[in-house]
């Protein structure tokens, strides 16, 4: 029973509700007369929010490097990967569920915007042979 609500608590931090874009998306995909009547706002990538990703992703660049490749070969590579679960883990990092004292304090500062952000800049990135 504790597992349960331990995973429970897991997925509410790592998956939070669906965000109006999400939800207008998940809509437009159920009813093709509900998508030309809902106004979707653009991607991140549209919007000019992959440049402001990119500034706040310098920090990061100390040990991930600015494409996400890695310099410190003990780190996973995180270039290429899903945003999905790239601001997955970033929320965990955000909530404490998953502790890291490096990252942790850094995700804190960011907004679930920022995360979402910062997930897609690096997601972007072509995963490299580092």
């Amino acid at each position: 029973m504790a597992k349960r609500a331990l995973l429970a608590s897991v997925a509410a931090v790592a998956f939070p509700a669906p965000t109006p874009l999400q939800a207008a998306a998940r809509s437009a995909a159920a009813s093709p007369a509900a998508a030309q009547s809902t106004a979707v706002t653009p991607a991140p990538p549209m919007d000019g929010s992959m440049t402001a990703a990119a500034a706040k992703a310098a920090e990061c660049f100390a040990c991930q490097g600015p494409d996400g490749n890695r310099v410190v070969p003990a780190l996973p590579r995180r270039a290429g990967r899903s945003g999905v679960c790239i601001a997955g883990q970033w929320r965990l990092f955000r909530s404490g569920v998953r502790p890291s004292p490096v990252t942790g304090p850094m995700a804190r500062t960011l907004s679930k915007q920022d995360l979402d952000h910062l997930a897609v800049f690096v997601a972007s990135h072509v995963q490299g042979l580092r």
